[in-house]
């Protein structure tokens, strides 16, 4: 059985929550996909994403928000979350995964 962290990360997860949050893009144009066959794990390309955001609604940090404020505003406070999930910052690194040190 996988594990549960590993679980929300697989494509099927990604896709489906993506098309959720956000209806008018596509889902497929933002997956990380270095790191998707580094080890079959779907995660959000924040930078493609953000140069998406900003065709969508203008240079948003000149108006003082932030990505995540942004997403809360446009989106909703779980599609701002769902993004923090989806770019990996809750992956919590396991035995044989460390971190260099």
């Amino acid at each position: 059985m996988k594990d549960a962290r590993i679980q929300r990360y697989t494509p099927h997860w990604y896709y489906t929550w993506f098309k959720w949050f956000f209806p008018g893009l596509s889902a497929h144009e933002y997956v990380d996909r270095t790191l998707l066959l580094w080890d079959q794990l779907a995660r959000l390309d924040i930078i493609k994403f953000d140069d998406a955001l900003h065709r969508i609604h203008g240079q948003y940090e000149d108006r003082g928000l932030s990505m995540k404020d942004l997403i809360t505003q446009e989106y909703g406070a779980q599609a701002a979350h769902w993004v923090e999930i989806a770019i990996g910052a809750h992956i919590q690194p396991t035995e044989g995964n460390q971190p260099c040190t």
